[in-house]
């Protein structure tokens, strides 16, 4: 966070920056130095601080349980933009009301990864007689604030210990051990020249490019948008990207368009505008000082059949080719990818093929936790009608500012009466195959006849719209049952 504080005195401007230049090097060596020097910082002097690189407050949403409301409750959400992992053992949030300084402390604990959020569940309103609206994700932390929409003060802390600062402007920057603050709406005390703007029943403050944002200027880093609450398990988002991605991008096709710009868009194959606010479009630093970033491959990628198990544990988990709207490209389609190793798995420029030759590239610095599972959907906006949660990533038009945009070629669809589906890594070596409906069984990568939807006989009405595919799982491990490419790994055989 970066503290601006003022003093009047021209005359000492010479001796505090002086003393400044000799004292802070030496403090900031310290590893648990924190971003605001506490005796030195006051709300009567100017000196800027560097940006988080570390944890900050990713979104805050005030509405919940009220009338309209998107979800019950109110929530807090934190996210780690750096590089290290981070424990928060007795750390807290904390939030007063705009130009309040009595704080209520929110308790939080556990370990933080990099790109990882941590989602804290706040008190409910009760506009309905019952909360309005639907049910967070699974919190990784339960408080009681009671979040107003129009204004408000969040601060995030090493400490659980209550502050009292907030009543003025600047008040809380001497502070030592906030690590982040947001002040929205009215709010008497925040970060920078303007505070975020108001939220609402309907809108959260998110921070920009999906947490990777800090200016350390409360107006220019958040938006308000329709609330997103992440948890631990949404797939993570690195604001630095994998050092193994550069290699990985390098050596995709022959036919990529390579540029020597280290923050350069993958927008070869998109027909959507580029999402800005979508870290995973951002090229990682260490591109341009290695090798080229080459584009997202064009037309049909030249496959290598692995037969077997995926090599990197990433498999086509869930398909839903035929959804419940009309048309042929419908935007409630959608598929779901899962890691089944034990490691983080980074899969920006892998592309999701179907029989037509058309793909959807996930952006660049895409990853996939152990374990984790994520869904690619056409519109974020259907998929979350039908299915009561936003997907993890979109690919047509940009329904929904706050879910990733991956891109597609151009009408890209899943057939609905049968295709293939094939999952393609940076290389374009072919990592997991589904041959479904009437789909082509020589498709490499796949193995016996293909799987078929799941309709009784004697039963006219039932269809197979709205049907998904899904692998079969273990009874024991609950993971996916031994991959074999063929149509016995899949519950609608």
């Amino acid at each position: 966070m970066m503290r601006y504080l003022t003093f009047r005195p021209a005359r000492l401007i010479g001796t505090l920056a002086l003393i400044a230049a000799m004292i802070l090097p030496a403090l900031s060596l310290d590893p648990g130095f924190p971003r605001t020097v506490g005796a030195l910082a006051s709300p009567v002097l100017g000196l800027p601080f560097t940006p988080s690189t570390s944890l900050v407050i990713g979104q805050v949403y005030g509405g919940g349980g009220n009338t309209g409301a998107i979800y019950k409750n109110d929530f807090i959400e934190v996210f780690n933009r750096g590089a290290t992992t981070i424990n928060m053992t007795n750390w807290s949030v904390q939030y007063t009301n705009s130009g309040g300084n009595s704080w209520n402390v929110t308790t939080i604990s556990g370990s933080i990864a990099p790109g990882q959020y941590f989602l804290v569940k706040e008190a409910a309103g009760v506009a309905c007689g019952v909360p309005c609206g639907v049910d967070l994700p699974a919190p990784d932390a339960t408080g009681t604030a009671n979040l107003a929409t129009s204004g408000g003060k969040v601060a995030l802390l090493n400490n659980n210990t209550a502050l009292t600062c907030g009543l003025t402007r600047g008040s809380c920057a001497s502070d030592p051990d906030i690590l982040d603050l947001i002040g929205y709406g009215g709010a008497s005390d925040y970060e920078g020249a303007t505070p975020a703007p108001a939220g609402s029943n309907t809108l959260s403050d998110m921070r920009k490019v999906a947490g990777c944002t800090d200016t350390d200027n409360n107006g220019a880093d958040f938006t308000a948008v329709a609330p997103n609450p992440r948890n631990s398990s949404t797939p993570y988002n690195l604001c630095v990207g994998p050092t193994s991605t550069p290699t990985t991008v390098a050596t995709s096709t022959p036919t990529a368009v390579a540029s020597a710009t280290s923050t350069s868009v993958v927008t070869a194959t998109s027909t959507s505008p580029a999402n800005t606010d979508t870290p995973t479009f951002v090229a990682p630093t260490s591109t341009a000082t290695s090798t080229p970033t080459a584009a997202a491959p064009t037309g049909t990628p030249t496959i290598t059949p692995t037969p077997g198990a995926s090599a990197t544990g990433i498999y086509i988990y869930m398909l839903y080719a035929d959804g419940l709207t009309a048309g042929s490209v419908q935007p409630d389609e959608a598929v779901r990818l899962i890691n089944t190793a034990d490691t983080l798995a980074a899969v920006g420029s892998w592309q999701i093929g179907n029989q037509d030759g058309g793909s959807i590239t996930l952006p660049l610095t895409t990853t996939i936790g152990p374990g984790q599972k994520i869904w690619i959907a056409n519109s974020a906006t259907s998929f979350r009608s039908f299915f009561g949660f936003k997907p993890d990533f979109e690919y047509g038009t940009d329904s929904d500012p706050s879910v990733p945009q991956a891109s597609a070629s151009a009408g890209f669809t899943f057939a609905d009466n049968g295709g293939a589906v094939q999952l393609l890594d940076a290389a374009s070596a072919n990592q997991d195959t589904l041959v479904y409906g009437s789909g082509s069984v020589s498709t490499p990568g796949w193995s016996g006849p293909a799987l078929r939807y799941y309709i009784p006989a004697g039963q006219p009405g039932f269809t197979q719209d709205g049907q998904i595919f899904y692998r079969k799982l273990d009874e024991i491990t609950g993971k996916p049952v031994p991959d074999t490419n063929t149509k016995d790994d899949w519950a609608q055989d």
